[in-house]
């Protein structure tokens, strides 16, 4: 740099970097470090954002001020989730999915699953989350459903990739022949029997 005729070098007329950055909201923070880090904790602070736009300066003496640099950065949602299966209980919807750790998905938070009385989800009829990592059961009366699922991460639900649908016929009944109705009768006799013995 020449700065008033006397040759200097960048160390000379540095004074400290200015960066600004806009998520949520906009935060500046002003260093010397080469090696500053924005990290999750600074994010959620700032109102946790997927997406940050990173404007960086560098400052000198007497006003001097480099143009400023742009680089934007965005954490993309989960995957889309692996082995997902749904299936009927005694009004139970039971789920099970592989284990996001070993899909390599390090900020997961957990699974959401939409139950819908139609195939597109339009009319959906029940959300659930679990933050288990492989299999949860929710609640569901007896029906004829349609049923997607998701993983998503720490940063919220925006952006799932869903699952295809699995159609689940929610009826929990127990079929009884002949047989199984004189089983029963024979077991609800067996104190009589003891007696006569």
């Amino acid at each position: 740099f020449d700065v008033h005729g006397t040759k200097q070098t960048f160390n000379d007329v540095f004074q400290y970097y200015l960066i600004e950055i806009t998520g949520q909201k906009t935060v500046s923070y002003r260093t010397n470090d080469l090696k500053f880090i924005y990290d999750f904790r600074m994010n959620q602070q700032a109102g946790l954002s997927r997406e940050i736009n990173f404007k960086i300066t560098a400052i000198g003496y007497a006003g001097m001020k480099s143009a400023a640099v742009q680089l934007k950065v965005k954490n993309n949602q989960a995957p889309a989730i692996q082995g997902f299966q749904a299936l009927s209980g005694p009004n139970l919807l039971m789920c099970s999915w592989n284990d996001p750790l070993e899909n390599n998905v390090p900020d997961y938070a957990g699974t959401i699953v939409q139950v819908a009385s139609d195939q597109s989800f339009t009319d959906i009829k029940k959300v659930y989350q679990s933050s288990s990592q492989f299999l949860d059961n929710f609640d569901l009366a007896d029906g004829k459903y349609y049923v997607r699922s998701a993983w998503y991460d720490v940063f919220g639900t925006d952006n799932t990739v869903w699952s295809q649908p699995v159609y689940v016929d929610m009826k929990f009944q127990v079929n009884w022949d002949e047989q199984d109705v004189a089983q029963l009768e024979d077991l609800l006799e067996l104190d009589k029997k003891l007696e006569k013995s």
